[in-house]
């Protein structure tokens, strides 16, 4: 596993486990027997791991797509005992650049993915995942911190992640040295652009599942019918 890396993110993400929750139990409806699932930004492997121990009988194929291999190497060690009817794959393309290397895709999750990609990229990568979704049926979920539409919303999201992250135990120290530390690296979109780069990018119908102050998850389906 990598705890700690779950532990870290978990302390510093409002409601990271009720994020995660919502996605597995998603899994339900749009997870059936014989799917597809690609994970992009995988990190090590949390979500297709809750996904699998979620459907032990449902033949599922993953593909975990992550930049760094690290990440993915401690993924493959979280998924080494996993059940007999699920397969997966691990790979290190960088999808802004190169081809996906599946199709057909069921579902498609991006966790806190698109906010660390160059804005030009995120086209790239979204119609990317497009045409290698499923026809007609493919879906996407899709999470994201945003950046509020005013100053004040912005302000108070910004206090309550603060404060959340002070209830975690997280010294004030370290809450500023991570801020300063994702300058320029961490990039979120307004609501409504990231919607609007959604559904210019091969995907339709985005609804918004959940949202705590700037912190929201999306879902869309493909376009390609």
């Amino acid at each position: 596993v990598s705890q700690s890396r779950y532990d870290h993110v978990k302390k510093n993400v409002p409601n990271y486990e009720l994020i995660q929750k919502i996605v597995v139990d998603l899994s339900d409806w749009l997870v059936p027997d014989e799917s597809k699932i690609v994970d992009v930004g995988a990190s090590t492997g949390t979500t297709a791991r809750l996904i699998s121990l979620k459907h032990p009988k449902r033949k599922i194929s993953f593909y975990l797509y992550d930049i760094e291999q690290e990440m993915l190497d401690k993924a493959k060690d979280k998924n080494s005992n996993h059940l007999p009817h699920h397969k997966f794959s691990y790979l290190t393309t960088d999808l802004t650049k190169h081809e996906a290397q599946h199709k057909d895709a069921d579902l498609t999750i991006c966790l806190f993915t698109l906010q660390f990609i160059p804005v030009k990229d995120r086209d790239i990568l979204l119609s990317n995942l497009a045409k290698s979704a499923r026809s007609k049926t493919g879906k996407i979920i899709i999470a994201e911190k945003l950046e509020q539409e005013t100053g004040l919303w912005q302000e108070i999201a910004n206090e309550v992640t603060w404060d959340y992250k002070k209830e975690q135990g997280i010294d004030d120290s370290v809450i500023r040295a991570k801020a300063r530390s994702l300058r320029g690296v961490l990039i979120p979109s307004k609501e409504k652009d990231l919607i609007e780069t959604i559904e210019i990018n091969g995907w339709k119908n985005v609804l918004c599942l959940y949202k705590f102050h700037n912190w929201g998850i999306y879902t869309a389906e493909v376009a390609n019918a």
